[in-house]
């Protein structure tokens, strides 16, 4: 006997097959490693830097672990699916451990202000404790001028409270992802084998670090302290390099004796200056010592777009330690004057130099390029390492207004003071721009909405039903 099915039988047997198609492709997916199925519609969140990638190759021998600290259930997923890009390398580990049952844990890394959830970086030399809600920054605007930098907690109060100026336009803000910044360079900090501290001569009348590029520097796990050399009488035992930035003021003979002695006994020196230092007689025996000085006055370019604007230098970049793919604008650099033949102990590279149209005032007349703006030399000694001096011949390379325009510049000033400490490579990673706008409607358009949504449409979907009720009944 033949069994008849009706459409409907047909029908639910079509939508059962599908469910179970469905559950099945799900869990094949679901057992794929997460690198294959993710797509990364995060802005780059899910997408690691090549930085990072090189740091793991370089700490694949290191055991790393990393520990999620949060309450059970309350975990993100998106943090979750972060730390996984790490994850897939064999020897990084995740662990979620709930901070109520681990105090010391928490302790240790956090003293006592844990914000109640964290994640630890740990390896057989040290650990660094990170706050999660720290991964994401704000920064919020008011008509189009920067206002505030938030957390994300900090960026939802003030949603809230000002809802109405965000949907009008007047505030707007950028969402920022730092995760992958903090991550690498905790990471860096677990296994590195040196952790330099490198010292910013002050008492020169000379310019500071601003707190942007402080941090970078701080992010390449490099701690910077101030030295003022008056009352003292050696530079610091624990001096990986001294900083000298644009000095107005001449070093003291007591400074520039103990600056000698400490490159004497292996120290780096990194110094920036602009046309002035020509005229600073002690700093001038200090470059001598490496075979350069400072020539007078501004390079000046005139071969190609140069001739409105012959200080605006764009100089060649060679690096040896350092690969830039940036450019460097350099404007109102002096030269350095180094001679045709080094003495036998000093070996020099140019990092920067101008072209072979550019010229710097001579005696006579202009003395032709190539020029340099910037070299790396290095004096060797007989018993103690080697000295070195790296010397930038333009303090406007870490004007705050260039920062944004040539992001080249800052890249090459925090490259040099990597080199000088000692450290291996650069960890900095910029942060991942994930803003996802608001949807700003007047109200006017919100009403419409509204009505819409709440009495149009229920009202098409009742007259449907009613009609398809009233067209069976009929039938």
């Amino acid at each position: 006997m033949k069994t008849k099915f009706s459409s409907r039988s047909y029908a639910a047997i079509v939508a059962t097959l599908a469910v179970a198609i469905v559950i099945l492709v799900n869990m094949v997916m679901g057992t794929m490693p997460q690198t294959w199925t993710k797509l990364d519609g995060s802005g780059g969140i899910f997408t690691l830097d090549p930085i990072t990638a090189d740091l793991l190759d370089r700490t694949s021998m290191y055991d790393i672990n990393i520990y999620y600290l949060i309450t059970p259930g309350s975990e993100e997923r998106h943090i979750l699916d972060f730390v996984a890009r790490y994850t897939v390398r064999s020897n990084v580990t995740l662990t979620i451990k709930n901070p109520l049952l681990y105090p010391a844990f928490v302790r240790e890394y956090f003293g006592e202000d844990f914000p109640g959830s964290g994640l630890v970086v740990s390896s057989h030399r040290r650990g660094m404790g990170l706050d999660t809600e720290r991964f994401f920054r704000y920064h919020v605007y008011d008509q189009g001028r920067f206002a505030a930098a938030m957390t994300r907690h900090e960026f939802n109060d003030h949603l809230v409270r000002n809802m109405d100026l965000f949907t009008r336009g007047i505030l707007t803000f950028e969402q920022y992802f730092m995760g992958e910044s903090m991550l690498t360079s905790a990471i860096d900090f677990a296994t590195t084998d040196i952790l330099p501290v490198i010292y910013n001569l002050t008492g020169h009348g000379g310019d500071t670090f601003d707190a942007h590029f402080e941090n970078l520097i701080s992010e390449n796990n490099i701690e910077l302290r101030q030295l003022n050399l008056y009352a003292q009488t050696r530079v610091p035992e624990t001096a990986s390099a001294v900083i000298i930035n644009n000095p107005i003021v001449d070093l003291r003979d007591s400074e520039l004796d103990m600056l000698l002695a400490f490159v004497g006994r292996g120290g780096h020196i990194m110094l920036i200056t602009s046309e002035g230092a020509y005229d600073l007689p002690n700093l001038a025996v200090l470059t001598a010592h490496f075979s350069a000085s400072a020539a007078p006055g501004f390079i000046s370019e005139s071969g190609g777009n140069y001739h409105t604007h012959p200080n605006f230098i764009f100089p060649a970049i060679t690096m040896p330690y350092f690969t830039l793919d940036l450019p460097v604008y350099a404007p109102n650099s002096h030269g350095i004057i180094t001679p045709e033949l080094l003495p036998n102990y000093i070996t020099m590279q140019n990092l920067l130099t101008s072209s072979r149209d550019s010229t710097i005032p001579g005696e006579e007349e202009p003395m032709l390029g190539p020029h340099t703006l910037a070299l790396l030399a290095q004096r060797h000694n007989a018993v103690n390492p080697d000295g070195m001096l790296l010397w930038i011949a333009s303090p406007h390379l870490l004007d705050e207004e260039l920062a944004t325009p040539w992001p080249g510049n800052r890249s090459f000033v925090l490259a040099c003071v990597i080199h000088v400490s000692g450290r291996a490579g650069n960890v900095s990673i910029s942060a991942t721009n994930i803003t996802t706008p608001l949807l700003a409607i007047t109200n006017a358009q919100a009403n419409v909405v509204t009505a819409i949504t709440t009495a149009v449409i229920p009202l098409v979907i009742m007259s449907v039903g009613l009609y398809v009720h009233i067209s069976r009944r009929r039938r």
